[in-house]
């Protein structure tokens, strides 16, 4: 039996795609995949129970990913990969750094973060859990993450990160 021509299949991490564009001199995070991107939303609202604020949520949601896209642009130079995802009734950004060693600088940057999308008003509605990683493989990145809520920052062409997931 031959197998040579055979394409391998590959149960590769699947997440949608948040672009950095520019619209009128104005930076946002826009995904590219706008129809799985609403569904994916809408199961966070049903995850996090919050049927009730589903439409503040939709709001606050939006300005958090450009909260954490900015986040990642003051960072880029320790920053491999970058994801939201759920762990449980969290929401987690979910850092993969360029370094395998460990950063205190890096890691406070990320703790400043966390403490400051907490205490920002207009973010009442999101809890959000950090964490970072050293460069791992895609096998060991899936057990942090949830595909039912997975999206990845990517630059203006490419993503942070030289390979793809």
């Amino acid at each position: 039996m031959e197998t040579a021509n055979k394409p391998k299949y590959t149960n590769r991490i699947k997440a949608i795609e948040l672009r950095l564009k520019r619209h009128d001199g104005d930076e946002t995070f826009e995904p590219d995949d706008p129809v799985r991107f609403r569904i994916q939303r809408q199961k966070a609202i049903e995850l996090l129970r919050l049927m009730d604020s589903a439409d503040q949520f939709k709001t606050q949601f939006n300005l958090l990913l450009g909260v954490l896209g900015q986040w990642i642009r003051k960072n880029q130079e320790n920053v491999q990969d970058a994801y939201v995802t759920m762990q449980g009734e969290l929401l987690v950004f979910l850092v993969v750094r360029r370094d395998t060693e460990y950063n205190s600088e890096f890691e406070d940057h990320l703790t400043d973060l966390e403490f400051e999308v907490a205490n920002d008003t207009d973010l009442n509605l999101i809890t959000l859990d950090t964490l970072s990683l050293p460069p791992t493989s895609e096998e060991a990145l899936r057990s942090f993450v949830d595909e039912s809520l997975l999206l990845r920052y990517v630059g203006r062409e490419r993503p942070y990160s030289a390979g793809k997931c």
